[in-house]
């Protein structure tokens, strides 16, 4: 027996209307944000590989893994890879023979001598490091009695010293490419080189 007035029980897809473009957003917006509080937080103490990997990059005592002389666009720059970044950089240059001291500050692990490295350059002659505790010091020795105009750029764990006026830019070309080409200069560790001696 059927009421009168009633409607069958069931869907009729022809009765939905669609709902407007702003309300689809909104659902889809609502959704979204849902699944991505829905996910599980890392809190602290929680270790993750990346905060692992970050750590330890931080731990990594000060030191100079290698140099190299690049000349390019006209100029002349030395590159230094550094252990890790370093907390601050500080410069001057010396007469009477030419030289360069470049102060870079931050957690070493042991004391080292000064070491003398060739810098296989007809402008740079010798290339000295050694480390104290707080800081490593280089030292550009020149072929010249005054030091040019230079310029000493920290760019993350790098440093470069750039030879000649200030450039306001620089070429993606006038760095490096190591991790495709090697070295080509000298690759070294203060601190292997002084466990070694």
């Amino acid at each position: 027996m059927r009421l009168a007035g009633t409607r069958p029980i069931g869907y009729h897809g022809s009765t939905m209307r669609r709902l407007p473009l702003p309300a689809r957003a909104g659902l889809v917006l609502l959704a979204a944000l849902y699944s991505c509080s829905a996910k599980q937080k890392t809190g602290p103490g929680e270790d993750t590989e990346a905060t692992r990997a970050a750590l330890a990059t931080l731990e990594a005592p000060l030191d100079i893994q290698g140099f190299q002389v690049v000349n390019a666009d006209g100029h002349k720059s030395v590159f230094f890879k550094l252990s890790r970044l370093p907390d601050g950089v500080e410069s001057y240059g010396e007469s009477d023979p030419a030289r360069i001291v470049i102060d870079i500050k931050g957690p070493t692990g042991q004391e080292v001598p000064e070491q003398f490295f060739p810098g296989k350059d007809n402008f740079v002659s010798y290339v000295r490091i050694s480390s104290r505790y707080g800081a490593v010091r280089i030292v550009l020795d020149l072929q010249a009695a005054n030091p040019p105009p230079f310029t000493v750029l920290p760019m993350a764990d790098w440093l470069m010293v750039r030879l000649g006026p200030a450039q306001t830019s620089l070429a993606p070309s006038s760095l490096p490419r190591l991790a495709k080409e090697g070295w080509g200069g000298d690759q070294f560790s203060t601190h292997a080189a002084q466990q070694g001696s």
